[in-house]
This record gives C-alpha cells, sequence and structure tokens, in this order.
C-alpha cells in the first residue's frame, strides 16, 4: 500500500485517461472534461437545450468587438498582403472553411490576424497557451515539443546536433542553445549552437569538434560567454568561447589520468567528469569525476574564460559522483548536494568561501537516493539527476535500473501496464542541511536518466531513455509532491535529455 507520502498511481485509473496520485483521473484546469493521453484531440460535452438569447448577444457583441478590431489592423498595416491576411483570418473566423486551404482553428486565425500588427501574445479567452519543451535523443534531432492541457506533441525536429546528442544548455537570454554530441562510436564529440524562434524552430549557427564523450555543459563568465564541458569518455573538462555562436572557439582544456583503476574497475578504468556545474557565486566551476571519485573544483579567472584548478574533493572511494545541485538559504548558507551514482548516495555539504579564494566543504547529510536508512533494491539500480525545486525548499532526485512501480500505459489501447523507476522528493532543512523523504513517485517509464523543473515548479518533465519517451508530471508547488502525470510523447532512440523553453 502507498502512504499519501509514498505514492504510486492508485487503483480506480481507466486505461486511457491520465493517472493520477490519488486514483482519481486527473481534471484539466477549468475543470473540463478529461482528454485521453497521446491523442491531442479535443473532448466534447453534450447538455441539455439551453436559452439561446444570452448566446445571441454575445454573439452580437462579440462580431462588433471583432469588427472595431479588424478596421483598426487594416488601419495600422499599410502592406496589401498583410491587409489580404487580416480580411481572410476575418472571414475565416466567421465562416469556417469558406476560404479553400484553410483550417476551421478560430484561435490560430485570429491569432494570424493579429500578427499583421505585430500583436503576436494574445490569447483566446478559454485558451492555454502552449509550453515549448526541447529535448535530446541518441538521434541526430532535437525535438521542440508542445505542451497544451493533457497534449505533448512534437512540432518540429532540428538535424544536426550529432548522432548521440546527450545534454542541452540553454541561453534564453541570448535566445540561443547548445547542445552536446556524445560521439560513442566517434574519436571525438561536438558542439552545436543552434538559434531559437517563438514557434519552437530551431537554426543551426555553428558545430565544431570536441574532445571524447562531452556529456554536459554549463555557461560561466562575467558576460556569460563561457560554455564549460565535462568529457565523460575523454576524461576531460574543456571549455568554448561562445560569445558569437556563430563561431565558437576553444579556450582550455584538461585531461585527467588514473594510476590504477578504482573500487569499481569496470566503471572507473579512468577519470569519467560527469557534469559540468556553476557555483551560486560564479566564481566556481565544479565537476563530479565518476571515475575517480572526486569533485574537481576549478576557480574562474577574473574577466576571463580560463580557469584556475583547485585542491580537488575527495569522496567515498567507489561512490562514483555523477552530479550535483546548490542550494543558498535565506541566511546565505551554502548547500551542496551530491548524486553518487555506483553508491546511490545523496551526500550533503556546507560550503565555506575561505579569504584565499578556496572552497571547504563540511558534510552534514548522508543516505541511499531513497532516503535514511533505506536501501536500494538491487545492484543494477544507478543514481542520475539531482535538482532544488525553484523555491529551495525540495531536492529531488531519479533512480534508474529499479523497475518496482507499475503505472497505468500511456497508450490508451494498451491495457499492459508499465514498468516504472522513481523519484524521490526531500524536503530540505534550511538550518542544517539535512534531507527528509516526503514522497516516492514514478518517473513515467524505464531509466529517468535527466529531468527538467519548469520555471514555477508546477512540472517536472523526465527522458526516459529505455522507453523512447518524455513525460510531464505535474507537481504542488506548495508540498513539494508531484501529483499526476499531465501529458506524455513518444519521441523516439533514447531520450537524454529535456528541458523547458523560456517562460
Amino acid at each position: 500500500m502507498w502512504s499519501a507520502h509514498d505514492s504510486a498511481v492508485g487503483p480506480g485509473v481507466k486505461y486511457g485517461e491520465l493517472p493520477s496520485l490519488s486514483g482519481v483521473p486527473r481534471k484539466n484546469i477549468g475543470g473540463k472534461k478529461n482528454k485521453k493521453i497521446m491523442t491531442g484531440r479535443r473532448s466534447s460535452v453534450l447538455s441539455g437545450p439551453k436559452s439561446t438569447a444570452p448566446a445571441a448577444s454575445y454573439v452580437g457583441f462579440g462580431l462588433l468587438f471583432l469588427t472595431t478590431l479588424i478596421l483598426l489592423l487594416l488601419l495600422l498595416t499599410d502592406l496589401v498582403s498583410n491587409r489580404f491576411r487580416c480580411c481572410r483570418a476575418w472571414i475565416q473566423l466567421i465562416r469556417p472553411g469558406l476560404l479553400p486551404n484553410t483550417v476551421s482553428q478560430p484561435d490560430i486565425m485570429f491569432k494570424d490576424l493579429l500578427s499583421t500588427a505585430g500583436v503576436t501574445a494574445l490569447v483566446l479567452p478559454g485558451q492555454t497557451a502552449a509550453t515549448l519543451l526541447y529535448a535530446t535523443t541518441y538521434l541526430d534531432t532535437i525535438t521542440t515539443l508542445s505542451l497544451k492541457g493533457s497534449s505533448l506533441q512534437a512540432i518540429a525536429s532540428t538535424p544536426g546536433c550529432g548522432a548521440n546528442s546527450s545534454w542541452l544548455t540553454p541561453d534564453y537570454a541570448n535566445n540561443r542553445i547548445f547542445c552536446l554530441d556524445e560521439g560513442l562510436t566517434s574519436p571525438n564529440g561536438t558542439l552545436s549552437s543552434f538559434g531559437l524562434t517563438s514557434n519552437g524552430t530551431l537554426s543551426q549557427l555553428d558545430i565544431v569538434d570536441t574532445l571524447s564523450g562531452p556529456v554536459s555543459g554549463v555557461i560561466y563568465g562575467e558576460s556569460s560567454n563561457g560554455l564549460a564541458l565535462a568529457h565523460y569518455s575523454g576524461s576531460s573538462v574543456a571549455a568554448f568561447d561562445i560569445s558569437d555562436a556563430s563561431t565558437l572557439a576553444p579556450v582550455q582544456a584538461e585531461t585527467y589520468t588514473l594510476s590504477g583503476p578504482g573500487p569499481n574497475p569496470d566503471r572507473q578504468d579512468a577519470p569519467h567528469p560527469h557534469e559540468a556545474l556553476l557555483d551560486p557565486t560564479g566564481q566556481y566551476l565544479l565537476v563530479p569525476d565518476l571515475g575517480a571519485d572526486l569533485i574537481r573544483l576549478y576557480s574562474v579567472d577574473e574577466g576571463e574564460l580560463s580557469f584556475t584548478e583547485l585542491e580537488p574533493l575527495a569522496v567515498v572511494p567507489g561512490s562514483g559522483p555523477r552530479h550535483g545541485a546548490f542550494l543558498v538559504t535565506e541566511d546565505g548558507t551554502t548547500y551542496f548536494y551530491l548524486a553518487s551514482e555506483l553508491a546511490n548516495t545523496i551526500t550533503g555539504f556546507e560550503v565555506t568561501y575561505n579569504d584565499d579564494a578556496t572552497l571547504d566543504f563540511t558534510e552534514v547529510y548522508l543516505s541511499s537516493t531513497h532516503g535514511l536508512n533505506e536501501t536500494v533494491p538491487n545492484n543494477t539500480t544507478s543514481a542520475a539527476e539531482i535538482l532544488v525545486s525553484p523555491d529551495n525548499k525540495f531536492l529531488l532526485v531519479s533512480s534508474r535500473g529499479e523497475g518496482t512501480l507499475k503505472i497505468p500505459n500511456f497508450d490508451p489501447t494498451n491495457s499492459t501496464e508499465i514498468a516504472s523507476d522513481p523519484i524521490f522528493t526531500f524536503e530540505i532543512d534550511h538550518s542544517s542541511g539535512k534531507l527528509t523523504r516526503v514522497q516516492q513517485f514514478p518517473a513515467g517509464g524505464s531509466f529517468p536518466r535527466q529531468f527538467s523543473i519548469n520555471a514555477d515548479g508546477s512540472l517536472v518533465a523526465v527522458g526516459l531513455q529505455n522507453d523512447g519517451r518524455v513525460v510531464v508530471i505535474g507537481r504542488d508547488v506548495e508540498t513539494g509532491l508531484l501529483t499526476d502525470f499531465v501529458a506524455a510523447a513518444d519521441v523516439g532512440g533514447q531520450p537524454t535529455s529535456v528541458i523547458f523553453a523560456a517562460e
């Protein structure tokens, strides 16, 4: 039995409906009828006869308003082609299907009408603006997904990142995104840059070779014009100047060796930097090295993109540090949380900034990914992603290779349940840095390699590597609990990363 704080999908969920935390089919915002997953079709509800008089008055008022609007727009635009588009959109609004080669979607036609005057951000009453996401897989594409209600659909597929696309680093302030290709069958990897548009399409700006195996990147520098990379198979940490995204230029590379294999010789035969992340001050780069059982530390040179290596932080031998996340509390205390893949542990450190520009780490917490006094189920389990919620109150970590949770199939025509790995949520005690587990929730399938949280903390997007699926999960911002599956989409290949577009 699942408790309220330890919940998977409960009984009573019909196949084809969105599973929910409580077992009650998920309701859409606004009390509208539930939509079936993966179809993107709109539901229609027939009700009994109603009086037409109020409706007629509303229609009359609406037509008067739109007529006034179309006249204003015709005055605002001076291009004949734009005036034609205005009139075409207007006719389509009042008489869907009257014109050839048009679609009967008034909301789209209304936006087209408005766009002639440069008005692009208006959403019709009752319509929900779509949320965009970007996903990579072990295919040569970046998939743009549109989330609207309970529908998650691919709207664009952009080639050019590489056959083993492994990571996306956004730079939304400059309308661009950077993609890494791990190059599993090549002697090198690649770094690609893409320009972003509001409709989700991407345009490639540049692509350059890198050292082999880039798996993570982070933007750094006083002007945010550097990109530091962790190279898993290349045993390296490198950086590029991204000031001009159409001319990416190498800055620095540090390559490491081991005198001998680590306690886990199959996975620790060489240094394996697994993530590059920036501390909250922006002055230090941290790179968890799974193969060397180290957190490699670097200080960013003032006013430069170069960085200087500091004494690394040694962690438990054989633990295999993978990813980390920072938290700064209200009183200015800094904590660093580390997910170690091989030991399946979460370690919390209090970080001290010294006057000599070095860092000290004091351990304040240690548990398995399942929480204090909990064990992982088998030796195939491996910790994956770790993130702190936008409000700094909760920590989330995903675990792979468990498959112990069962959820209804996302395909409404398939009654076979899906095995799922978990995502764990912990509440953070800001005074001590300690964690308290509050929930285990199904990730939506197998091998949640990476996940992202949207800006307001209400949604979590998960890339399920073994299932070729991206799942979006609802989240209660106040309690920190994951609540229900909002939508899912098959993207093919093996999803390696998924991020939300700027909001």
